[in-house]
């Protein structure tokens, strides 16, 4: 598929996605919508990597759906919407299920199906000035489809208040919330504070934190006897794998783990 609303590359194991309908604050339709799915389908799954970063391109994070593809919407059947709305929870889906971290970059307003965005991503950083907000109720319809993703997120009490009264936020209550994990003073911090979290992530193992994504998601959806025996089983497995074995070996010999090693071995293998 060729993108022609988002950008994606891959730049030494770190894929960036970049909304690029900037006129537009970055609005879904349709199109957008498959081309992120696609994204993470099967561009991104099907390359090695280590984090993914999404941003905005323009003066918006995402400003949720494009009023074209709203207007569309309108006009269309019960059947014609459901199918819409299944597209629309697949790219959630797409991005909640990927095997690295992923990462948005939020500088400014992100509202609707922008805040599911953000709810589907592991690590949400935001400039102090951006502004959220789940704003379905203001033309009447519900923040469905984002609640399942904003769910995994955002303490329930916040949730409620945010999408009964459809208000703006400021970024400070979306950190106090829990949609967004930090809040940088300036675009400098901002841009620092992912390449941070970026240095942090390639010390770290691939397949330990694959393994740990999953076990985290779980936790939403297992019940806790399944948790437990699920957790357990999952340090035993990577205790004895090869990148456990690098890891404590490095760690009893004081040195810097080889994960980069422990991956050409493998391919070799």
């Amino acid at each position: 598929m060729d993108y022609k609303h988002i950008i994606l590359k891959n730049d030494e194991g770190i894929h960036t996605l970049t909304l690029n309908r900037p006129s537009l604050r970055n609005a879904f339709n349709d199109e957008m919508i498959a081309e992120i799915t696609d994204a993470f389908e099967r561009r991104i799954a099907g390359e090695q990597g280590r984090a993914v970063v999404i941003r905005g391109a323009g003066q918006a994070f995402c400003a949720g759906g494009d009023m074209n593809w709203m207007r569309r919407m309108k006009d269309a059947s019960r059947e014609e919407n459901l199918a819409d709305a299944k597209q629309l929870d697949r790219m959630f889906h797409a991005v909640y299920m990927c095997d690295r971290p992923v990462i948005a970059v939020v500088h400014g307003a992100t509202v609707g199906g922008g805040t599911g965005l953000l709810g589907s991503c592991d690590i949400v950083l935001a400039f102090v000035e951006a502004k959220f907000g789940f704003t379905e109720a203001k033309i009447g319809i519900s923040p469905a489809v984002i609640s399942t993703y904003l769910m995994q997120k955002i303490n329930p009490a916040q949730l409620r208040h945010f999408a009964l009264t459809a208000e703006l936020f400021s970024a400070a209550d979306a950190l106090d919330a829990g949609l967004v994990t930090r809040v940088e003073n300036t675009l400098e911090a901002l841009e620092e504070r992912l390449q941070q979290i970026l240095d942090s992530i390639f010390l770290t193992g691939p397949v330990a934190l694959a393994r740990t994504k999953e076990l985290l998601r779980i936790q939403f959806e297992k019940s806790f006897d399944e948790r437990r025996a699920a957790a357990t089983a999952l340090i035993a497995e990577l205790r004895v794998s090869a990148e456990g074995l690098e890891g404590l070996s490095a760690f009893l010999d004081k040195r810097q783990a080889s994960f980069a090693k422990v991956r050409r071995e493998k391919e070799r293998a």
